[in-house]
C-alpha cells in the first residue's frame, strides 16, 4: 500500500501461503508429492496458485476449518466487490468475469491487501491465499508489501479440472463456470502463470546443485491432484500444519 508505512509494517506480521496450480505438460519436479523423494523434511510455501477447477478452494476451505487459519479466496473477494453498486466498484468486474480475463493487477492488489490488513489487525496472521498470484506483475506488486513464505502448487490435467468445474457449476451460480469460459481461463492461466511457477521453483529455499540458496527464497511444494480431493487432503493438511505453520498437535 503505497504511502502507508504503518499498514506495510502490520502486513509484515502475516504468514502467507499461496496456493497455485500447474501447467499439465511441465516436467515433474524431484520434489513432487507421491514421488520417491522423502518429504518428511520438506517445507511448504503459503500461497495456492492453480488452474481453474484444480481443487484449490476445496482444500483451502477444509484446511481453514480444521487448522483455524484464514482462507483468502482472491476470486471470492473480487466477486464480492462485483456485487457492490457499480458506482462503488473499482473496475467493471462482471465484464472481466464474463470474458474470463484478469482483473487489473493494481485493483486486485488493493482489495487483497485491504483484506489481509483487516485480519492482521484482528490478530489473525496465518493465511492461505487461494489462486494468487497469477502473473509476475502480481507477484512483484504483492512482494513490495508482503512476504510470501510458501507456495503450495496443486497440479492436475486439463480434463480433470474441466470435469471438476462442470460439477461445481451445478451449484455455484458463478457466471464463469461454463465450458467456454473455462477454455479462456485455462489459456489465460497458461499464458500468465508459467513464469510465476518457474520463478517460485527457481527461488526454492532448498539448496541448488552448487549448494547455494537464492537471496529471496520461497519454500515450494507441488502436489499431484488427479486423485480424489478427499484422499489428497490428509497429506496436504499434515504438510501445511507441521512443515509450514508449525502448528503443534493437540
Amino acid at each position: 500500500m503505497e504511502g502507508n508505512a504503518g499498514s506495510v509494517s502490520e502486513l509484515e506480521k502475516a504468514q502467507i501461503i499461496c496456493v497455485i496450480g500447474k501447467r499439465p505438460n511441465f516436467q515433474p519436479s524431484p520434489y513432487d508429492h507421491g514421488s520417491t523423494h522423502d518429504i518428511s523434511n520438506d517445507k511448504l510455501t503459503r500461497q495456492t496458485p492453480g488452474g481453474p477447477g484444480v481443487g484449490k478452494g476445496t482444500q483451502c476451505v477444509w484446511l481453514a476449518k480444521e487448522l483455524g487459519v484464514v482462507h483468502v479466496s482472491v476470486g471470492e473477494l473480487l466477486r464480492a466487490e462485483g456485487e457492490k453498486p457499480v458506482t462503488q466498484q473499482k473496475a467493471d468486474f462482471k465484464a472481466y468475469f464474463g470474458a474470463g480475463t484478469l482483473v487489473p493487477h493494481e485493483v486486485v492488489q488493493e482489495i487483497l491487501e485491504t483484506h489481509l490488513l483487516h485480519n492482521v489487525k484482528e490478530g489473525r496472521t496465518r493465511f492461505l491465499v487461494d489462486g494468487f498470484p497469477r502473473s509476475m506483475q502480481q507477484t512483484s506488486l504483492f512482494e513490495e508489501d508482503c512476504k510470501i513464505k510458501a507456495v503450495l502448487h496443486l497440479h492436475a490435467s486439463k480434463e480433470t479440472m474441466l470435469e471438476r468445474m462442470l460439477k461445481r457449476s451445478k451449484t455455484s451460480g458463478r457466471v464463469d463456470d461454463n465450458a467456454e469460459t473455462f477454455k479462456k481461463r485455462y489459456q489465460g492461466f497458461l499464458d500468465e502463470s508459467t513464469d510465476v511457477i518457474n520463478d517460485f521453483q527457481g527461488r526454492s529455499s532448498r539448496p541448488t546443485a552448487d549448494q547455494t540458496i537464492p537471496a529471496d527464497p520461497v519454500q515450494y511444494y507441488r502436489v499431484e491432484c488427479e486423485r480424489d480431493l478427499k484422499e489428497i487432503y490428509p497429506e496436504i493438511r499434515d504438510l501445511v500444519k507441521k512443515d509450514i505453520f508449525g502448528i503443534a498437535s493437540a
